[in-house]
């Protein structure tokens, strides 16, 4: 073989290596939000100085190839301290290290990993040498001055500044300026005065590139992006409470950043926790949060990838199968590849649940799917719709459909005996295969609950005797009552205290310790944090002295081997007496009772009197928030219902538009509106109506809503 391709095959060989190098690191710092793209921005800030003070060109890359792997040595160090690590590449083990000192050790790794390929071995020296001090006065290898390879001198002073910018656990970024200034004051000691220098002049050539704000944004960008990349981690490990704070987080963080595409990740992540949990009405209310923003035709398409996969899930078959057609004739012409594998995937699945694995267009969307995957690479879409793909690959395989396709996904997926699992899954129904082969989350909770009060329980204790009863009220502000004595949120000692003992009376089930501790002071050491909890625990129980004569640590138990905290007395909760009522007012519909189910919805709208835990603003009391505005809509939706059924059209539609006014994607609300104007006699009104949400329904969603075509013509208003 000629020496010239004999190199030119090392030089590719040593490239594919250094860019496995390059994904080691990036994956290590993944694991710090803090050091995302740390390395890449050091190297990028290398090369601009090193271009300034027209250093050498080898040297220059040099450079580049040691700020690129510089964080590779202490990363993988704090990797060989864990004990489940054992990396033979590195020699990484549960003892190495111990017996040499930290610098020496990094070396050592660095010649492990990167020794035996020149063009990255040739870096060492100035990855190892950055620590080096200009004076020699807290050198580690005792080098000084020029003894200093040029490389880690200019090396040591980009890194300082990039840390410097960077916000840490610690402390928040240094400015620009504030960064310069701390460099320059260790100017001939720390580091090299030319390359100080040197630094000054590039910042403020392209002071933009460096500012505090520029810096921050793509900090907080690496930040919602990992948050973003937790919500998937824990969705695939089936802990879905993770997974939506995680996602609840990435949105703030994109909220903030006015960020809509970092957005649509965030909302959709949710959405898919919401319908994993079956809990269909705070997916909707999610999609109805994000349609108020500013989004890219390409961003509301992904949002209506989302709504097809609702409006199939709740009932509206129609809806979502027009929705998801529309996008896949989109993105086939479009030829975007990812778009089209996800709407075929959404649509196939629904298909295949709702209408069968015999169903014909299931089998056709199913083939479109099959070839995509066959031709082309998607796995990284198939591995993010999972809970969709997996039973797509099933039925393929049941269809002999790209069968080697097929199982060779379900191999990569962890299913690599499919047989055993098909015999399993054949005289089930396509709807309840993921049941059967996720029943209950991977990772169990640690305790059982405490048996929970029926809102049944609850109706009846509260019409015994508000004299007795201890009431607590959550709607217009969180306040506790008996007879005549009442506690509001001004009479609790601490707002730590008042949050503590509402999470309490909600749940109505022991919560640990830990999960008080990370919602309460999520950010405080853990023995701070536990003081603050016992002292917190304390102030509830000098509270609940006020309404009850029993000892308070009978009233607030404390299990100290369990490591969970209950109440433990009888007591009232509006939020139960309302779902209560609902029940009470849609049984009386079911019976024909109107005058009752209109009672009962009253009764259940009274209770909601002002926004529920209004001015708590966890987590948790977001998402109970968005479910009992659901619960206020159904409220006012059986009260219209019961209007129409008695024939008040008026009151009808007055309810109806209140319910449009919350939410104006309800097909339910407007299906009201029309017939309460039909039945009014105002057919020119209800018509307009009617053409007015066609017009919303193309606009937001992309479909006219299916069922009011029907409701026109059941009207009479259409012939």
């Amino acid at each position: 073989m000629p020496q010239s391709t004999t190199s030119a095959s090392q030089s590719k060989l040593a490239q594919k290596y250094k860019d496995l190098v390059r994904s080691l690191i990036t994956s290590l710092e993944l694991r710090n939000p803090y050091n995302i793209d740390h390395c890449r921005l050091v190297a990028r800030l290398c090369d601009q100085m090193a271009r300034k003070a027209r250093m050498d060109r080898d040297k220059r890359k040099v450079l580049v190839t040691a700020a690129e792997m510089h964080t590779l040595g202490v990363s993988l160090q704090m990797e060989e301290k864990k004990p489940y690590f054992s990396l033979p590449i590195t020699r990484l083990g549960l003892s190495s290290g111990r017996d040499l000192p930290t610098h020496e050790r990094e070396k050592q790794i660095l010649e492990e990993v990167l020794g035996g390929v020149e063009s990255l071995e040739i870096a060492i020296p100035a990855i190892c040498q950055r620590y080096e001090w200009f004076d020699g006065t807290a050198s580690l290898f005792g080098l000084k001055g020029e003894e200093i390879c040029e490389e880690a001198r200019l090396l040591a002073v980009a890194d300082a500044f990039v840390d410097l910018a960077t916000p840490k656990k610690h402390r928040h970024q240094e400015t620009s300026r504030e960064s310069l200034k701390r460099i320059m004051d260790r100017s001939g000691t720390q580091f090299d005065p030319r390359y100080v220098e040197v630094l000054h002049e590039v910042v403020s050539e392209e002071d933009s590139s460096f500012k505090e704000s520029g810096r921050t944004e793509h900090f907080e960008t690496s930040r919602c992006r990992h948050y973003l990349n937790l919500g998937h981690l824990y969705i695939a490990i089936h802990e879905m409470d993770w997974a939506l704070r995680s996602y609840v987080k990435a949105e703030k963080i994109a909220v903030e950043m006015t960020d809509s595409g970092l957005q649509l990740g965030a909302i959709s992540g949710q959405v898919m926790v919401y319908c994993e949990r079956n809990q269909l009405e705070l997916a909707r209310e999610t999609l109805q949060r994000a349609r108020n923003r500013t989004h890219s035709e390409r961003e509301k398409r992904g949002y209506h990838l989302m709504w097809g996969l609702v409006e199939w899930l709740t009932g509206r078959d129609q809806n979502g199968f027009d929705i998801l057609d529309r996008l896949i004739s989109h993105y086939r012409k479009a030829r975007n590849l990812p778009g089209l594998t996800a709407s075929l995937t959404l649509q196939s699945y629904l298909l295949l649940t709702h209408r069968g694995l015999d169903n014909d267009l299931h089998v056709d969307t199913l083939e479109e799917f099959m070839e995509l995957v066959a031709r082309y690479d998607l796995f990284d879409v198939v591995e993010r719709y999972r809970k969709f793909t997996l039973p797509l690959f099933l039925s393929a395989v049941l269809k002999g459909i790209e069968d080697p396709t097929a199982r060779a996904n379900l191999t990569k997926m962890g299913e690599p005996c499919q047989q055993a699992l098909l015999e399993k899954l054949g005289d089930l129904p396509p709807s309840s295969w993921m049941e059967h082969l996720l029943p209950e989350p991977i990772i169990p909770t640690p305790q059982s609950p405490m048996p929970k009060k029926t809102a049944t329980h609850v109706a009846a204790a509260a019409q015994e005797s508000d004299q007795q009863n201890i009431v607590i009220r959550t709607f217009g502000g969180f306040r506790m009552s008996k007879g005549a004595e009442e506690v509001g949120e001004d009479d609790w000692p601490t707002q730590k205290a008042l949050r503590l003992f509402a999470h309490l009376a909600i749940s109505r089930t022991p919560i640990t310790d830990d999960a008080m501790m990370e919602m309460l002071w999520p950010d405080a050491p853990e023995t701070k944090a536990r003081n603050s909890l016992r002292n917190a625990v304390h102030q509830v129980r000098t509270v609940l002295k006020k309404i009850d004569d029993r000892p308070p640590s009978k009233l607030l138990v404390r299990g100290r081997k369990s490591g969970t905290a209950r109440l433990d007395f009888d007591y009232v909760l509006d939020v139960e007496l309302l779902d209560q009522y609902l029940r009470e007012a849609s049984n009386a519909a079911d019976e024909g009772d109107t005058d009752a189910a209109i009672e009962k919805s009253k009764l259940a709208l009274d209770l909601c009197q002002g926004e529920f835990l209004e001015g708590f603003h966890d987590e948790w009391a977001e998402s109970l928030r968005v479910q009992n505005r659901e619960l206020y809509l159904k409220a006012i939706g059986t009260l219209a219902q019961g209007y129409l059924s008695a024939g008040r059209f008026e009151e009808a539609e007055i309810a109806a538009r209140r319910m449009i006014a919350l939410d104006d994607l309800r097909e339910d609300a407007h299906e009201i509106a029309i017939r309460a104007l039909a039945g009014d006699g105002r057919s020119a009104e209800a018509i307009r109506h009617y053409e007015e949400t066609v017009d919303l329904f193309e606009e937001e969603i992309g479909v006219s809503p299916a069922s009011l075509m029907a409701v026109l013509q059941d009207t009479g208003l259409m012939l």
